[in-house]
């Protein structure tokens, strides 16, 4: 029944079109304007899912009910990262506020920004690295301002020169913030590795 409402239902760019479950989830929002045309499977990674297909009117028009939000303390900060669907690119797809929830529980001392692709030969990081040094700091600053951690760790594989150097320029004046060249092996981008090679400490059993 619910599938027979949807269809044919016109969304905006950035509009909600699907909440989230559970801890190790997120909403979804429509990355085109248009009409939803099927909600049906869909082959990623080798699973089939369940995915909500919108044809494009190619005027990619932008929901009207976006907004930039305002949190002023760590619990709005959390839900706007929630409500933004915004998740880890290593693969897993794992919800970025599922990460930062931990700072509820007990204090971050140290956060380890990972800018060590996932894969050999990807270059994604690299290029945002060097494109748009501007939101890294600005994603500090956020960090910074909400989760109130001492230390902030950006480990960068030595494949990298001009990403560390641009970054170490960046942030020179910060002595919060440490660009911190790692050798370039596989898997260096997994959290235990960078974790370990970064500040020398174990991800303890459970």
């Amino acid at each position: 029944g619910d599938k027979v409402i949807f269809k044919g239902r016109t969304f905006t760019v950035g509009q909600l079109i699907a909440r989230e479950e559970g801890r190790n989830s997120a909403p979804v929002h429509a990355s085109v304007s248009g009409p939803v045309k099927a909600i049906e499977p869909y082959a990623a990674g080798g699973r089939k899912t369940t995915a909500i297909r919108i044809e494009s009117d190619g005027k990619m028009e932008r929901c009207a009910d976006l907004k930039i939000p305002q949190p002023t303390n760590l619990d709005e900060f959390l839900q706007c990262v929630r409500e933004s669907g915004v998740v880890g690119l290593g693969g897993a797809a794992f919800p970025v506020w599922a990460k930062l929830a931990a700072a509820q529980k007990s204090h971050i001392q140290t956060v380890l920004i990972n800018g060590a692709e996932c894969e050999p030969f990807i270059t994604s990081d690299h290029r945002v690295m060097l494109e748009c040094g501007d939101l890294i700091e600005k994603g500090i600053e956020l960090l910074r301002r909400f989760l109130e951690s001492e230390e902030y760790i950006i480990g960068i594989e030595k494949n990298k020169p001009d990403a560390i150097e641009q970054l170490t320029e960046r942030f020179k004046d910060d002595p919060s913030v440490k660009v911190m060249p790692l050798e370039s092996v596989y898997p260096q981008g997994a959290k235990q590795v960078l974790l370990y090679n970064a500040t020398g400490k174990v991800v303890g059993p459970g």
